[in-house]
C-alpha cells in the first residue's frame, strides 16, 4: 500500500464515523460522503547544504511566487570552495596546454624522422615513437584532470546556488520549521509550501460506485454555515482499498468567487451526489 493510500486511509477512518451509503430508492439519494480539500502541489523544502540560516524572508501564510527567495544559508564557505575549484581549473587548463604542446612537438619530430628514411636509424624512430606515446598519455591525463576539475566547479557552484532557497511554484507558506540564525543540517526541513490550486478527495463505498463516474457532479458542503459549491469527478482509483472497502475519488473544484477565499487545504467537507448528474 502506498504512502498516499496510508495517509488517505487514516483520514478516512478518522472521519467517516457513522456516515454510510444508503442505496438510492425512488427519489432517495446517497447520504453524504466525507471529503478532504487537498492542494494539487505541496512540498517540504529542505536544505541541501549545511550552515547558518542567515535569512528567512517569509512567515506563515505568506503567498509566494515561483523563484521568490524564501531563505538563505550562509554562502561564504561554499563561495570559498568555488573559488578554490575555479583556481584548480585554471591550473588544469595550463597543464593541458603544456601537455598538448609537448604532444605536438613529439609528433612533429616523429614525422620528420620518418620522412628522413635511410638517414636515421630505427633506434631513433623507436625512441621518438615512445616519446610521442608518452606525451599522448600525458595529454590524456591532463584532459581528464581538467574535466574532473570542471565537474568539481559545477558541484561547488551548485552548492552556492543551493544556499538560496527559492519557491518552486506559486503558493503559500503552510508551515515554518526553523528561525533565522539557527544552524541547519543537510536535509533539515525549512518550510512547507502548498500550491494555490486545490482539489477534492473523497472515498466512496464499493456498493455506491454505481452512482460515481468521470464527469459526475457532486455538491460540496464545508459546514452548515457556508455556501455549498460544486465539483466534477475527474479521477477514480482503479483499485479498491482492501482495508476499508472504499474507492478513492478526486474531483475538480468549481468555486464561485464568494467562497473561493474561504476554501483551504485540509478542510473536511460533506460530498453528495448531485441528482441527475
Amino acid at each position: 500500500m502506498s504512502g498516499l493510500t496510508h495517509w488517505w486511509l487514516g483520514v478516512w477512518l478518522g472521519l467517516i464515523g457513522g456516515l454510510a451509503f444508503a442505496q438510492s430508492n425512488g427519489d432517495r439519494e446517497t447520504e453524504p460522503f466525507v471529503g478532504v480539500i487537498v492542494p494539487v502541489r505541496q512540498v517540504d523544502l529542505s536544505s541541501t547544504v549545511e550552515g547558518r540560516l542567515t535569512s528567512l524572508t517569509v512567515n506563515l501564510g505568506d503567498r509566494v511566487k515561483t523563484g521568490q527567495v524564501l531563505a538563505i544559508v550562509d554562502p561564504r564557505a561554499y563561495e570559498k570552495e568555488l573559488d578554490a575549484r575555479q583556481a584548480a581549473v585554471r591550473v588544469a587548463e595550463a597543464e593541458l596546454e603544456r601537455a598538448s604542446a609537448r604532444l605536438r612537438q613529439t609528433g612533429e619530430r616523429l614525422d620528420r624522422l620518418k620522412r628522413a628514411g635511410q638517414f636515421v636509424s630505427q633506434e631513433q624512430i623507436r625512441t621518438a615513437t615512445e616519446d610521442h606515446e608518452i606525451t599522448r598519455t600525458e595529454a590524456q591525463i591532463a584532459q581528464a584532470t581538467l574535466a574532473q576539475s570542471q565537474a568539481r566547479v559545477s558541484a561547488a557552484a551548485g552548492s552556492v546556488e543551493d544556499t538560496t532557497i527559492r519557491a518552486p511554484f506559486d503558493g503559500a507558506v503552510a508551515n515554518v520549521y526553523v528561525s533565522s540564525g539557527v544552524a541547519v543540517r543537510l536535509g533539515a526541513q525549512l518550510l512547507r509550501l502548498v500550491g494555490e490550486e486545490l482539489r477534492l478527495r473523497f472515498a466512496v463505498p464499493v456498493e455506491a460506485m454505481t452512482a460515481v463516474q468521470l464527469g459526475t457532479s457532486v455538491v460540496v458542503t464545508p459546514d452548515q454555515s457556508r455556501t455549498p459549491y460544486l465539483a466534477v469527478v475527474d479521477g477514480i482509483s482503479p483499485e479498491i482499498d482492501l482495508a476499508s472497502r472504499h474507492v478513492f475519488v478526486e474531483a475538480r473544484l468549481q468555486l464561485p468567487s464568494e467562497v473561493a477565499t474561504s476554501v483551504r487545504a485540509g478542510q473536511t467537507v460533506e460530498v453528495s451526489i448531485r441528482r441527475g448528474s
